[in-house]
């Protein structure tokens, strides 16, 4: 039913402190990280895993781990410390050589859940584009792809801190929901049921939650290693529940789709065409 793929490029490269830290810009009203800095590119294969390594010669030396998945794959990795992290399809996450010896910090563009080891002298700390999320030892689930209007972080055990931009801390306790509207600038926290199903992608799940057919797509985009391209206008606003499997066929899911909606599509090599 589901397995990892480790072929995810791993990046190693060397840069100074400053230029570590993404910078979230606004990009088509989404704020987006990028890095400003002149780099060598050389490719290896080690052990199957593609290995791209940067180096960037500055004054300030700091060595830096980026881990990127590709769409179409799931990977799960432990951190130097034996953190457990999932890592969703088209997901980078970065943390700097110093991991571990004041604090824990990595940086996350994508999907990600966290099994954090316990240690109350160094706080675990993600960053994402709009949050800062700090813990002790907990599981939760963070989704904050660049390119997605909606982030969200869900607390599965233990305690997390919140900080929007640099904004006032808000504290999570566990089976809550943070919800982040990215172009209203609102967000909020509420309980839930079911607070597993925020993660459930991790055993090759994909969840539609009302949501509308141009934000489907552009999850199977990621799922499916495809590319969207749409012609029918009507169609990208409709919204849809539903449940599907990673080892579902594209066309299956769009056939299943199409049972409620008036579209057609066609698929040429990886790109399917909306009409």
């Amino acid at each position: 039913f589901f397995f990892f793929n480790d072929t995810a490029t791993t990046e190693i490269y060397t840069l100074s402190l400053h230029d570590a830290l993404p910078i979230c810009k606004l990009k088509k009203g989404l704020k987006t990280w990028h890095y400003a800095a002149a780099i060598v590119i050389f490719f290896s294969i080690i052990g199957g895993i593609l290995l791209s390594n940067k180096v960037i010669v500055t004054n300030e030396n700091l060595a830096v781990t980026e881990i990127v998945v590709p769409h179409g794959q799931i990977k799960n990795i432990l951190l130097p410390d034996s953190t457990l992290v999932y890592l969703n399809a088209g997901t980078k996450l970065t943390y700097k050589e110093d991991y571990g010896k004041k604090k824990r910090e990595v940086y996350l563009e994508g999907e990600a859940y966290f099994d954090v080891i316990s240690n109350e002298n160094k706080p675990f700390i993600i960053q994402t584009c709009e949050n800062k999320i700090k813990v002790l030892g907990t599981a939760f689930n963070v989704s904050a792809y660049l390119n997605d209007n909606i982030h969200q972080i869900s607390l599965v055990r233990g305690k997390i801190r919140i900080a929007h931009n640099g904004g006032k801390e808000s504290v999570m306790i566990p089976n809550q929901n943070y919800l982040l509207i990215r172009n209203k600038n609102e967000s909020k926290i509420y309980k839930v049921e079911n607070i597993n199903k925020y993660s459930s992608w991790k055993d090759g799940a994909i969840i539609f939650r009302n949501q509308r057919f141009l934000d489907i797509t552009q999850q199977l985009e990621r799922t499916h290693n495809v590319v969207f391209k749409h012609y029918n206008k009507e169609v990208m606003n409709l919204r849809y529940t539903g449940k599907f499997s990673i080892t579902d066929d594209i066309s299956k899911i769009l056939n299943i789709i199409k049972l409620t909606a008036l579209l057609e599509y066609e698929i040429v090599n990886d790109t399917i065409y909306i009409r």
